[in-house]
């Protein structure tokens, strides 16, 4: 199947991200005011999907600490 070159380009959605932006900016905000521990908490469950018990296990904790983080 041969590609077509249309004369003129396609249209972006390049809308307002503002609303966007606002809420990623929140929360860069609100996980800089975590402690160190707290931060590995939270990216080891969200952003690498771990277990709970899981991620007790990489940190050398329990899991009502994880969970308590």
């Amino acid at each position: 199947m041969a590609e077509r070159l249309d004369a003129t380009p396609a249209e972006r959605g390049g809308g307002d991200h503002t609303d966007e932006t606002a809420l990623r900016l929140s929360v860069v905000a609100a996980l800089r005011r975590l402690t160190a521990r707290q931060r590995a908490v939270v990216v080891l469950r969200y952003y690498e999907d771990l277990t709970e018990a899981q991620v007790a296990e990489v940190l050398g904790c329990s899991v009502g600490t994880v969970k308590n983080r």
